[in-house]
């Protein structure tokens, strides 16, 4: 866990940015995978390395599945999204010269025809405030950040029931 760092003027570790669902909402698995690759391709700066994907099957019962994110391990998600398989699925990385810089993706959402219902399933988009500092130096960054955002909460059926972003 990256040490305290001041931003305006108060003490933070990370930055987070989470739009929360209603629990009726049911997401389709396209729209995970958009996101993702999204995350991916926009967010992660040169040499940033994917260090963790987490996925979990829906229903009561599944059990999550965490592990190093892996091309293979990707691609065989991939297609498990897509047929709405997942009910959750977390993209982490980190800037190996400075492990303390992280950045993660989140979804946790009802899937179209699954057993799976919560409370209030949820997208996230998180870092570090060391990460964040780089992607405010940066204004495609910040664009990329705020077009992730927009384009989950456009696609989310019904829009999200609320989201904001925190220190």
């Amino acid at each position: 866990m990256e040490p305290p760092q001041t931003l305006y003027k108060q003490s933070a570790t990370h930055f987070a940015l989470p739009l929360y669902l209603r629990k009726e909402t049911e997401v389709n698995g396209r729209l995970i995978a958009d996101l993702a690759e999204m995350f991916l391709s926009t967010l992660l700066f040169p040499g940033t390395q994917l260090t963790g994907l987490w996925t979990k099957r829906a229903g009561m019962r599944a059990k999550l599945n965490m592990g190093e994110f892996t091309s293979s391990r990707w691609k065989a998600a991939q297609k498990k999204i897509l047929n709405n398989e997942y009910a959750v699925v977390d993209i982490q990385a980190q800037t190996p010269d400075f492990p303390n810089q992280k950045i993660w993706f989140t979804a946790h959402v009802n899937p179209i025809d699954r057993d799976e219902f919560l409370t209030s399933g949820m997208w996230k988009v998180a870092c570090s405030v060391s990460y964040l500092r780089h992607i405010a130096a940066s204004p495609e960054r910040v664009e990329a950040l705020l077009q992730l955002v927009r384009s989950a909460w456009n696609g989310t059926p019904g829009g999200p029931a609320y989201g904001y972003g925190n220190l």
